[in-house]
C-alpha cells in the first residue's frame, strides 16, 4: 500500500499591512489604493521545511490576488505586463476586438508603453470587464509601480502636461463608481509616499 502523500506546505500568514489591505479591498468602498514602505523586501509565501519568500509583485499574485481574472502590472520601464500567460492572452483577445472597432493595431504591435497613451485603453478594458459579469473573469487588478515617476510631488506650475494628465486620470479612476461596482482595483506601489503628488496622497477616495 502506498504511503499517503505529505500535506502541502502551509501558506504563511499575511503581514499586518496585507491584512489591512485585504480588509479595505474586500470592503468595496474604494477602487484605488496606495501601498508604500519597504516595497523591495521579500515577503513570506509559504512556511514549513522549505520556507519560501517572494518579491512584492509575486507576493501580490500568489497571496492577495490568486483568484483574480486579470492581474496586470505597469511601470514606465517595462510597460504593461501580466501575472500569468492566460491573462495576457485574454487581454490580447480583447485588444483584437478593440482594434477592429477603433481601426488600431494594438493586438499586433502591443499596447502603448507611455501611460498617457495606455490609460484610455485600460479604461476601456476596465469597462469591458465590468460589463462581462462572467465568473471566469473574477475582477481586474492593476498594480502601478513607481507612480511617483508619473505624478511626482511637484507644484502645479512646474508639472508637465503628461504629469497633469496622469494625475487627472488617477483621480478620476479613484472616484469612478463603476470601477468599484465592477470589481476593478488599482494599486499604486511606491517606496515613499512623500514623493507622490499630494492630491493623490490626501484624496478621500484613495
Amino acid at each position: 500500500m502506498s504511503s499517503p502523500s505529505p500535506p502541502p506546505p502551509a501558506r504563511a500568514p499575511l503581514p499586518p499591512w496585507a491584512n489591512e489591505l485585504a480588509r479595505l479591498w474586500n470592503g468595496g468602498a474604494h477602487s484605488l489604493f496606495l501601498l508604500h514602505g519597504s516595497i523591495f523586501d521579500l515577503f513570506p509565501v509559504r512556511l514549513g521545511d522549505r520556507a519560501e519568500y517572494a518579491p512584492l509583485n509575486a507576493f501580490l499574485a500568489r497571496r492577495l490576488f490568486p483568484e483574480r481574472g486579470s492581474l496586470m502590472f505597469y511601470d514606465i520601464g517595462e510597460g504593461l505586463t501580466f501575472a500569468a500567460p492566460a491573462m495576457q492572452t485574454r487581454f490580447f483577445e480583447w485588444l483584437r476586438i478593440y482594434d477592429e472597432i477603433e481601426h488600431t493595431n494594438f493586438h499586433q504591435e502591443g499596447p502603448p508603453r507611455a501611460f498617457g497613451q495606455l490609460a484610455p485603453l485600460l479604461r476601456r478594458f476596465f469597462l469591458h470587464a465590468t460589463d462581462e459579469k462572467q465568473a471566469a473573469d473574477r475582477g481586474v487588478t492593476l498594480v502601478i509601480s513607481f507612480p511617483e515617476k508619473l505624478v511626482p510631488a511637484t507644484e502645479e506650475s512646474g508639472a508637465s502636461v503628461d504629469e497633469r494628465l496622469a494625475l487627472v486620470t488617477l483621480l478620476k479612476w479613484a472616484a469612478a463608481p463603476e470601477l468599484q461596482l465592477g470589481d476593478v482595483g488599482i494599486m499604486l506601489v511606491t517606496e515613499t509616499a512623500a514623493e507622490l503628488h499630494a492630491d493623490l496622497v490626501q484624496h478621500p477616495h484613495i
